[in-house]
C-alpha cells in the first residue's frame, strides 16, 4: 500500500473517532441537561408508581357478585387538633384503628390497621370530603390469612385529612363470577374499531402509493427524474408530521370519530408506503412489476398495517375514534384496572399481527 493510501486511511479513522467522540459528548450533555435526577430519586413518586402498577396488574376483565358488609366511620383526628391516641372503631367482630401521626419530621403519616376480619378476603375504603357524600377516592386493602390488613398508601396526602371526614369500610366477604365486565365488552368493540381504522387507512394508502411508485421507481427518463426530485421533499414533509397532529384538522373537517382518524393515518401511511415501495423496487430490479404488485407490495403494506394500528390507538386520544378514547378516559379517571384491559388488548392485537407479518415476510424472502 502506498503512502497516499495510508494517509487516506488514517484521515478516515481520525474522522470516525471525532464523530464518535462528538456523539459521546452530546450524549453526556443531553443526559445531564435533560434527565431530572431529583425525580428519579423521589421516593413519593415510587410509592405512586407502585400503586398504579398494582392496579394495572389487576385488569377488570370480569364482573362478580359480592357479598359485602359496610361500616361508616366519622374521622375524629386531624393535625390542627392532634390527638395522641389512635381512633379505634369496633365493626361487628373486627376492629379498625386509624392512626394519624403529626409528629413526623417532614410530613404527617396516616395508617389504618384492621384485625379480626375474615381471612384471605379483600375490601376497600371509600373516602368522602367533609360533611358531604361526594366520592373522593377509593383505597383497596387485602386481608391476610390471620385476618389482618394494613393500609399506608393513599391517593392523597395526610395533610388533607380533616376531622369530620366520612369514610366507609367495605368488606368483600365473598364473590361469584357473573359475566365479562362492561369494560371488556367496550374494549373489544373499540379495539375492533381501531383495527378497522388501521386496515382502511392501510388499504387506501397502498392503492394511492402504487401509481406514485411506478412513476418514481426504475425510470431513467428526464420527466421521471424530475418527478422524483419534486415528490421526495413533499413525502419527507408529510412523513415528518405525526398523524396525532394531522388528526386535528381532520376531525374539524369530518367531525370527531373514526373517519377523521382514517384520513389522518392515510395521509401519513401513503407517504411512508411510497418511499418503501419505491426503495424496494429499486433494490430488487430482477423482480417484475406483476410480482411486486401482487406479492411484495401487499406484504410491505401488511407490515405497515401493524404500525398503523399503534398509531390508531394514539389517534383516539385526540378524538380520532378507536380504543384510545376509552384508554384516555380510564387514565383521566384514575381507573387503572379498566386502563389495564385496554392496554392488554392493544398488546395482544398488535403483537399477534406483527408476528404474523414477520412470518409472512420471511416466507416471501425465502421464496424469492
Amino acid at each position: 500500500m502506498d503512502k497516499q493510501g495510508q494517509k487516506t486511511i488514517t484521515a478516515s479513522n481520525v474522522g470516525k473517532i471525532l464523530i464518535w467522540l462528538g456523539l459521546l459528548l452530546f450524549f453526556i450533555y443531553s443526559l445531564k441537561t435533560t434527565v431530572n435526577w431529583e425525580n428519579i430519586a423521589n421516593h413519593r413518586r415510587y410509592s405512586q408508581a407502585t400503586r398504579i402498577l398494582t392496579a394495572l396488574a389487576q385488569p377488570n376483565f370480569f364482573e362478580y357478585e359480592y357479598e359485602t358488609r359496610e361500616t361508616t366511620v366519622i374521622l375524629e383526628n386531624d393535625c390542627l387538633n392532634p390527638n395522641n391516641s389512635a381512633q379505634v372503631e369496633q365493626m361487628s367482630d373486627s376492629v379498625v384503628e386509624f392512626d394519624l401521626d403529626c409528629t413526623t419530621a417532614r410530613r404527617p403519616t396516616y395508617t389504618i390497621r384492621g384485625t379480626g376480619f375474615q381471612p384471605n378476603t379483600t375490601g376497600y375504603i371509600v373516602w368522602y370530603p367533609e360533611s358531604t357524600f361526594q366520592l373522593w377516592a377509593n383505597t383497596p386493602f387485602a386481608v391476610d390469612h390471620g385476618g389482618s390488613f394494613l393500609v399506608t398508601d393513599f391517593p392523597f396526602s395526610a395533610e388533607t385529612i380533616v376531622s369530620g371526614h366520612t369514610i366507609v369500610v367495605v368488606e368483600q366477604l365473598s364473590k361469584t363470577f357473573r359475566d365479562l365486565s362492561e369494560t371488556s365488552y367496550d374494549t373489544v368493540k373499540k379495539m375492533w374499531e381501531t383495527i378497522q381504522i388501521a386496515f382502511l387507512a392501510t388499504c387506501i394508502s397502498a392503492m394511492l402509493a402504487i401509481p406514485f411508485t411506478i412513476l418514481i421507481a426504475r425510470t431513467s427518463s428526464p420527466w421521471g427524474r424530475g418527478f422524483n426530485i419534486l415528490l421526495q421533499p413533499i413525502l419527507a414533509a408529510v412523513r415528518s408530521i405525526h398523524p396525532l397532529i394531522t388528526v386535528i384538522p381532520a376531525i374539524v373537517l369530518l367531525g370527531i370519530g373514526p373517519t377523521g382518524g382514517v384520513l389522518a393515518i392515510t395521509l401519513f401511511s401513503t407517504a411512508v408506503l411510497i418511499t418503501k415501495f419505491s426503495e424496494y423496487a429499486e433494490q430488487h430490479v430482477s423482480l417484475n412489476w406483476a410480482t411486486l404488485l401482487t406479492v411484495h407490495f401487499p406484504t410491505l403494506a401488511f407490515r405497515q398495517f401493524t404500525v398503523n394500528i399503534v398509531i390508531a390507538t394514539v389517534i383516539g386520544f385526540m378524538g380520532g375514534g378507536g380504543i384510545g378514547f376509552i384508554l384516555q378516559q380510564s387514565i383521566n379517571l384514575l381507573n387503572y384496572r379498566d386502563a389495564s384491559v385496554a392496554i392488554i388488548a392493544i398488546i395482544v392485537s398488535v403483537g399477534s399481527l406483527d408476528l404474523l407479518s414477520r412470518i409472512v415476510w420471511l416466507k416471501i424472502q425465502k421464496e424469492k
